[in-house]
């Protein structure tokens, strides 16, 4: 494994979106697996460092729009949902907490996250895995709906993941994910996102007939109380399994 230092060494000093971004893009360089094992001790210590401080500082509500958007879909609330790449478990708490989601589990490649999440009283399961084309320690058919914000990018998950979230949602179920814009739109450049690849992914498995591609909606992703024109956005892509 790379030599790995957290980069952020004390709950006082919340990093900047920007530091933060900085350091994640340059994991980007590192081969796959090493890449997924520093995220994940970066995550096991950042749960524990000022994650949810991080988050809040920054006007993070990418949680509470995509809540908002899962339960206007699913309104059936005892259905079972999983949230994928949990991290300090927001989505999870808003699912439960104002939605009223009852059947929640977890899915995140840190370790460290999930045993954080478990102190909330959230989710059911939580199952350590990283998303990617490997096959997840989960059933067919066994979701009648997937989430995930936050997760996108950056090193991060990428639709090479998208088979899997097929396979484990029921025929009928829903695939909802969030991107931030700035992943495609080039701004950062990822092949797999920007300049209308990830799109195009959409459409293609939507005419082979795996997937119903229902929509793509922009969604505030950070929203800045004092100055409008730091509001980022992200756009929200839903799948039917087909």
């Amino acid at each position: 494994m790379a030599n790995y230092k957290y980069p952020f060494t004390t709950a006082n000093k919340v990093p900047t979106v920007q530091e933060r971004r900085k350091y994640l893009f340059a994991l980007e360089k590192l081969p796959l697996e090493e890449r997924r094992a520093v995220l994940g001790k970066y995550y096991d210590d950042w749960v524990h460092n000022g994650y949810e401080e991080h988050c809040i500082r920054n006007g993070y509500v990418g949680h509470i729009t995509l809540a908002e958007e899962i339960h206007a879909r699913i309104p059936d609330t005892s259905k079972r949902i999983l949230d994928c790449a949990s991290g300090n478990g927001f989505l999870g708490e808003q699912l439960l907490k104002k939605h009223g989601f009852t059947n929640l589990d977890a899915l995140d490649m840190s370790q460290g996250c999930l045993d954080y999440t478990r102190g909330k009283n959230v989710y059911t399961n939580y199952i350590c895995a990283a998303l990617g084309p490997d096959r997840l320690p989960i059933d067919d058919d066994a979701y009648d709906g997937i989430g995930l914000t936050a997760g996108c990018g950056a090193g991060h998950v990428q639709p090479d993941c998208l088979p899997e979230w097929i396979r484990i949602t029921k025929p009928g179920g829903l695939i909802m994910f969030v991107v931030q814009e700035k992943y495609l739109d080039g701004e950062h450049y990822d092949e797999n996102y920007c300049n209308g690849a990830l799109d195009a992914i959409l459409h293609k498995m939507a005419a082979e007939g795996q997937v119903e591609f229902l929509e793509k909606k922009r969604l505030f992703y950070l929203k800045n109380q004092t100055d409008k024109s730091k509001n980022e956005y992200s756009y929200m892509f839903v799948l039917r399994v087909m």
